[in-house]
């Protein structure tokens, strides 16, 4: 494509460019996409392997009768990762097909790509931002317990809430001109800042969606690790080191680590985006600026890698699930050792003790049986000889000889 006289493009002008699709170093760029996809396959199956024992642990205690249940920790633990699949198998794919195919006719095509690259991410955001509000709730008022339909509802707007504000965000994304060369450039699909509106609707979904989220969950982050901190060294105080084996320890736990590993590679990605336009390098080299989208982009599906990681070593219930799944498929019927989650130990030794006292009384009442049995042979035994006694002797006394 030849662009004649006259034509600007970054603000030069120039009687003819060239236009490149995307002139970058193809075995970086193929490195780049390869870890991506194994990011993805793993994601996806380690993520599909929570909502499994989730399932499972579900359909074993279909109605839990624990005091101060936590309904919301478990549905959007659930959707965390349900995004996260969605995320590796939905937005890696649109992100493979703007980077190989050239698209660069198509305005929607850029759209939908960078609407599926956000909507997972601040999705994402938007359930971290209500666990650490569940646990930070569940230190402070322990007593105030929300039900499975404040839970539902409250998944579905962080759903529909996402997809509103990244759909406005997204009709912001059109394809600039990008210089690669004194006589080339490229089409990159990228926010169209000649508009003041698509600049000022930029401006509010980064400070609404991005900014108060992130320092929202700053400050329940250190809340929860100032109240963690404290019960572990109190406990050291008291001479009691039972602070592991508190359920809810072990949940803030995991969840902290979330929010740590969430704030990695995300920040960075914010960071980068924002700092790159003051960044006179990464503005005048594309392909210093490609490599940063790219090695973003790594980061990004790194996350949804590690939160599954962390939600399977960390959780007590997870973990407790998967060995409970792996012993019942894997070892033989005869040698099976059932090894029932924690949780039920008290039901199952009641159901034991109740078996143990039927087999007792069954037993009992048999061998009563048996005795009253052997008794009345004996009887009937003794009574057969009398008779037969007495036969014998009237038969002596009539007939002498």
């Amino acid at each position: 494509m030849d662009v004649g006289a006259n034509n600007s493009v970054n603000n030069s002008t120039s009687f003819s460019r060239k236009y490149i699709f995307l002139p970058f170093d193809g075995r970086v760029k193929t490195v780049m996409f390869i870890a991506m996809g194994v990011l993805c396959v793993y994601g996806t199956a380690a993520n599909s392997l929570v909502l499994y024992l989730k399932k499972k642990k579900r359909d074993r205690l279909r109605n839990p009768r624990k005091p101060f249940y936590r309904n919301l920790l478990a549905v959007f633990i659930q959707n965390l990762s349900g995004c996260h699949i969605l995320f590796c198998s939905i937005a890696f794919p649109a992100q493979v097909m703007l980077n190989f195919i050239d698209v660069t006719n198509s305005n929607l095509l850029c759209r939908l790509s960078w609407f599926l690259r956000l909507l997972f991410p601040i999705i994402t955001l938007n359930h971290l931002l209500v666990l650490a509000i569940e646990i930070y709730l569940s230190i402070v008022y322990p007593l105030v317990v929300p039900s499975a339909r404040v839970a539902k509802r409250l998944a579905v707007a962080t759903w529909v809430a996402g997809g509103l504000v990244v759909l406005m965000a997204s009709a912001t994304f059109t394809w600039k001109p990008q210089t690669t060369g004194p006589h080339s450039y490229t089409l990159m699909c990228l926010i169209d800042k000649t508009v003041f509106i698509y600049k000022l609707l930029v401006l509010v979904f980064v400070v609404i969606n991005i900014i108060l989220p992130a320092l929202a969950l700053i400050f329940l982050t250190y809340r929860i690790i100032a109240f963690l901190r404290n019960r572990k060294n109190a406990s050291r105080v008291s001479n009691l080191h039972l602070q592991r084996k508190v359920p809810g320890n072990s949940n803030a736990r995991a969840i902290v680590n979330l929010l740590l590993i969430f704030f990695l590679p995300y920040g960075l990605f914010l960071f980068a985006s924002i700092s790159r336009p003051a960044l006179k390098t990464a503005q005048e080299d594309f392909a210093m600026q490609y490599l940063l989208v790219l090695v973003n982009s790594v980061l990004a599906y790194s996350n949804a890698a590690i939160c599954p990681t962390i939600l399977l070593i960390r959780l007590p219930d997870l973990r407790q699930s998967f060995k409970y799944n792996i012993k019942s498929k894997f070892i033989s019927r005869k040698d099976r050792v059932q090894v029932p989650p924690k949780s039920s130990e008290i039901s199952q030794a009641n159901v034991k003790a109740v078996r143990n006292s039927n087999i007792v009384a069954v037993s009992g009442s048999q061998e009563q049986f048996e005795m009253a049995e052997m008794s009345s042979f004996r009887d009937m035994r003794d009574t057969r000889a009398k008779k037969r006694e007495g036969k014998i002797v009237w038969m002596e006394q009539k007939c002498p000889n």
